[in-house]
């Protein structure tokens, strides 16, 4: 459980769950991906990949320049 204040990004890889509880209204903006690896990547980076894959890992952190993360995401 993560406890967070404005402009925090929270990832979690496939699978993962969210429980959100607040106290007041916020808005949100859910992205969901899909990464690959290059056609060209090599064996070890496919292996590093299978073993400690990032894109299931799960974090919460606040972004440095939250009006220009927010942007982003507003115009994808």
């Amino acid at each position: 459980m993560n406890i967070v204040s404005r402009f925090h990004v929270l990832h979690g890889g496939k699978g993962t769950h969210a429980k959100i509880v607040a106290e007041s209204e916020f808005a949100y903006y859910v992205l969901l991906y899909k990464a690959a690896l290059p056609s060209n990547a090599g064996k070890e980076l496919r292996l590093l990949m299978e073993r400690d894959n990032p894109c299931q890992l799960k974090y919460a952190f606040a972004p440095r320049s939250p009006i220009e993360l927010m942007d982003k995401a507003k115009q994808m």
